[in-house]
């Protein structure tokens, strides 16, 4: 017989409101859970649409750590079995009440209920057979599970939205913050090509760099721009932008274009050309690709989860919700 500290083997304080304390904590995994990812859904309808600012990313991801924090939670205190599993389940699962019937979503919901009931059996597995509690430990056995099924139901939202959007999906392989690094990076390049400092911006405008351009190419001439007539300058400005429009199948260009769009936007066309004749695998590779995108998203969040579950777990320690308890266990070993 081996003695252990354990926090709260019953979970609550009494034998008599046992039930009700796991209801409420059932109840409120679940709730938050269906909260959190219906705020992801409206989110991705943002990012798929390039209009996401970081303020909208803060409910979102503050419901995802309470969201995981009560998952973790749920498998740890409630004893009763079918309260636990129904309690995961219900709060994952019931994301898929959110999106429209169709094969994806029945085989996404069927991947999710596997790493759900994974996840509770690895975090119940760690709590029956460690000696002491740790919650690291603890939750380190199967919350990265559980993150990966919520990045699998995001992943679904953003299939759902852009499933009859080539243009959505073909983004996806191509982040459009990443256009603006595309600019930096090229910029001393672009300037040891034309032997000219060049002041290229992400939200510098399209003329604004078209004129640099054309002074570079002047200056080379011996000719200063100043000395063109504004008539002219507009008139070449206006061809160059014509030109550029036909050979990327741009549509027009203005000129009032930040730099970062446009590049995004020939980027954009050019993968969308590439990947003509796989159009049908189009769907799931971008949603696949959007899905390692939010699992390496989620890895900074499983560490916020971490230390806002053991501020959580204290505070119910401290407001005796949960208590210590020494109790007693049996553990198996092999002799001679």
């Amino acid at each position: 017989m081996v003695l252990r500290f354990e926090f709260c083997v019953l979970s609550l304080l009494g034998q008599m409101d046992v039930s009700w304390k796991q209801t409420i904590l059932s109840i409120s995994t679940i709730i938050f859970g269906l909260l959190s990812f219906w705020s992801w859904q409206s989110v991705t309808g943002f990012i798929v649409e390039g209009s996401l600012h970081i303020s909208s990313f803060v409910w979102p991801v503050m419901s995802l750590i309470l969201a995981a924090s009560l998952f973790a939670f749920s498998i740890i205190f409630i004893k009763t079995q079918w309260l636990a599993y129904l309690t995961v389940l219900a709060s994952t699962a019931s994301a898929f009440f959110l999106l429209e019937a169709g094969a994806a979503t029945v085989w996404a919901l069927l991947a999710t209920i596997f790493l759900v009931i994974l996840s509770l059996h690895h975090i119940k597995h760690e709590v029956e057979l460690s000696v002491g509690f740790s919650l690291s430990k603890t939750l380190k056995s199967g919350l990265p599970l559980y993150f990966t099924a919520a990045s699998l139901i995001i992943s679904v939202f953003y299939f759902d939205i852009t499933k009859h959007d080539e243009e959505k999906m073909v983004a996806a392989l191509f982040p459009k913050p990443a256009s603006g690094l595309i600019i930096k990076l090229l910029s001393g390049q672009l300037e040891s090509l034309i032997g000219m400092p060049l002041k290229i911006k992400p939200d510098s405008t399209v003329d604004e760099v078209m004129l640099q351009f054309l002074e570079g190419q002047l200056q080379g001439q011996g000719i200063s721009i100043k000395s063109l007539p504004k008539k002219e300058l507009e008139n070449l400005l206006i061809l160059q932008r014509q030109e550029i429009a036909k050979r990327y199948s741009i549509q027009s260009l203005s000129g009032k274009e930040k730099i970062a769009d446009a590049l995004y936007k020939v980027i954009i066309g050019q993968l969308t050309n590439l990947v003509g004749p796989y159009k049908e695998y189009l769907p799931v590779v971008s949603a696949f690709a959007f899905f390692l995108a939010f699992k390496t998203f989620t890895l900074p969040v499983y560490y916020l989860t971490l230390l806002f579950a053991f501020i959580l777990l204290k505070m119910a320690v401290w407001g005796k919700i949960v208590r210590r308890e020494k109790i007693q266990i049996e553990v198996e070993r092999l002799t001679l």
